[in-house]
């Protein structure tokens, strides 16, 4: 389960278990905590140069995880060109 992808982690894990998962909870929220706005303004904000996204994004476990096209979109988005 990817961690973007928490939101669906009952339903994959009831599957996967074969067993009834109503929710799993989160914790350490960031958005909620008292430098949440903070938080906010820096990842509407921060940017990164194209190498260090080729570097992050073009490791064989990005290449696993993500199809080409969401890799694509988190290149737009930390580069600022989304």
């Amino acid at each position: 389960i990817r961690q973007e992808n928490l939101d669906e982690a009952a339903t994959w894990l009831s599957r996967f278990l074969g067993v009834p998962i109503a929710s799993v909870a989160t914790a350490n929220v960031g958005s909620e905590k008292a430098y949440g706005d903070r938080y906010r303004a820096l990842l509407e904000t921060v940017r990164f140069p194209p190498a260090v996204l080729d570097e992050a994004y073009g490791t064989r476990f990005a290449r696993h995880f993500y199809a080409p096209e969401e890799l694509a979109a988190f290149r737009a988005r930390w580069s600022g060109l989304s």
